[in-house]
């Protein structure tokens, strides 16, 4: 990539980083839509002891495929 593509690259993740933590969710046509989902502390099982665990709150990107990106990734994926 060349540097003005790595600039239109930081500057366009940056406006969806500015969107998402005010709560919006970024929709891209015909790619997918991105949202920031706050997750509350909550209390989970340790995976290796059993033994219950508290999880600090935490935020996580989530990403739902345009039905448009799915259709062609499998349309590519039988070829």
């Amino acid at each position: 990539m060349t540097k003005i593509d790595n600039n239109i690259l930081r500057a366009l993740g940056e406006a969806m980083t500015d969107i998402m933590a005010q709560g919006d969710q970024v929709a891209l046509p015909a790619f997918g839509t991105m949202r920031a989902n706050k997750i509350d502390e909550h209390v989970e099982p340790d995976p290796t002891t059993g033994n219950n665990m508290l999880i600090p709150p935490s935020i996580k990107v989530e990403f739902t495929p345009a039905l448009k990106l799915v259709k062609q990734i499998k349309s590519r994926h039988h070829e």
